[in-house]
């Protein structure tokens, strides 16, 4: 089970990514490269946090405090980890209670029911995929503006194609989506100031 890390503070800065499954293959003679697609391509995050105290006696939140992150990040190594995934300045419209309608696998469009007010979907907003029968979860990108109605079903095109297959009834998550994967590194390390301020970087990579 993947290590929830905390969502306080937010990230003094982030950088997502894009890890491309797929290659080019050269032609040797001339004549035209050729692309080979693969099917795993998935999302990754570079994180910074604010410098933190080790231990915030000040506040009631004690995931202010820098040991709370360390304790989680070293066990996302091995077991991995989910954050909050950043959208800087983008608001997703509306708070939309969303499922999978039908079973997919491979796919780059999915059927969804919306179990709320109608919403539009826009092009470029992410999403979480939450699988029901294992609980892990994948991230997607919406591929164009889509509308789903109130209380009704409809085609909403995603980009990677579906890694983890999509059983009616799982949950698609448009207003807070995450990302799950390892924490990467050889090792997780922190810097500590003479002042008792820990700054901490890390990244988190999808499985595929």
């Amino acid at each position: 089970m993947s290590v929830i890390l905390p969502t306080f503070p937010a990230p003094q800065s982030a950088e997502p990514f894009f890890v491309d499954a797929g290659g080019v293959q050269q032609s040797i003679g001339g004549g035209e490269d050729m692309r080979l697609d693969r099917l795993g391509d998935r999302f990754g995050c570079t994180f910074n946090l604010i410098p933190q105290r080790w231990q915030d006696m000040d506040t009631a939140e004690q995931t202010r405090a820098a040991r709370v992150w360390v304790a989680r990040l070293i066990q996302g190594l091995s077991q991995g980890a989910v954050m909050r995934f950043p959208q800087p300045g983008f608001r997703p419209p509306g708070n939309p209670s969303v499922v999978a309608a039908a079973a997919v696998t491979a796919a780059s469009q999915v059927a969804v029911r919306n179990n709320g007010p109608a919403v539009q979907l826009l092009e470029g907003q992410f999403m979480t995929h939450t699988r029901a029968a294992t609980g892990r979860s994948y991230l997607y990108q919406v591929r164009a503006n889509t509308g789903l109605p109130a209380n009704g079903e409809a085609v909403t095109p995603l980009w990677p194609r579906i890694r983890g297959p999509m059983a009616p009834g799982d949950r698609l998550e448009f207003a807070k989506p995450t990302i799950e994967g390892l924490v990467r590194g050889d090792r997780l390390s922190w810097s500590l100031a003479v002042t008792r301020l820990a700054g901490i970087s890390f990244q988190i990579v999808e499985r595929g």
